[in-house]
């Protein structure tokens, strides 16, 4: 019988430590803050949002202290709050505002992986590049509504444009989109909807 591992006391879970730092540069070359473990969200596609339920977050507490002292034993300028969601951590515009306001932690900038276009709002997106602005990453992973629908992203093409929009609007100059080749019931249609 093979019995899942979990980790129940996710609070207490030191998932930053003192990281090992490379002395090469390397393409995420920065302090990784796991926030949050799982996704409520049920994409169809997605492993690991079923394996890592439930979902369990850090308090806010918690994690400016781990962000802190991850930022101050590394040296690094730039954090990342990391999860499978990380826009739907219950707090994440509070996390992200206390980390850049915290006079101890100098100029950083803060980045958040695989946003999710149905969470991103304009209140978010001003306190990210309030630090040093990064790229934002959005996660449509299909080019048609069709694909979407069915591998549970619930979102239209019409959110996706206004998202990249308002980024646009509000100076980004960097935009990365995530997609995904070769999901069930995916037609070359589906896949020349992508660009």
């Amino acid at each position: 019988m093979v019995k899942k591992a979990t980790v129940k006391d996710f609070e207490n879970t030191v998932t930053a430590g003192i990281p090992l730092i490379p002395n090469i540069r390397t393409v995420h070359d920065r302090l990784n803050i796991e926030i949050m473990r799982g996704c409520s969200r049920g994409c169809r596609f997605c492993q690991a949002g079923f394996t890592y339920r439930p979902v369990r977050q850090k308090s806010l507490e918690k994690l400016y202290v781990e962000s802190a002292e991850g930022l101050e034993k590394t040296g690094y300028d730039e954090i990342s709050f990391t999860s499978l969601s990380s826009s739907d951590y219950r707090g994440i515009s509070e996390l992200v505002e206390k980390v850049l306001a915290a006079e101890r932690l100098n100029r950083i900038s803060v980045s958040m992986p695989s946003l999710r276009l149905d969470s991103f709002t304009l209140d978010l997106a001003k306190l990210i590049q309030s630090g040093r602005r990064t790229g934002l990453t959005f996660a449509p992973e299909a080019g048609s509504q069709k694909l979407r629908d069915i591998i549970k992203k619930d979102f239209t093409e019409e959110d996706l444009l206004n998202s990249i929009t308002l980024a646009l609007r509000e100076g980004w100059e960097k935009i990365k989109l995530y997609f995904m080749i070769g999901l069930p019931f995916e037609t070359e249609d589906d896949v020349y909807a992508i660009p």
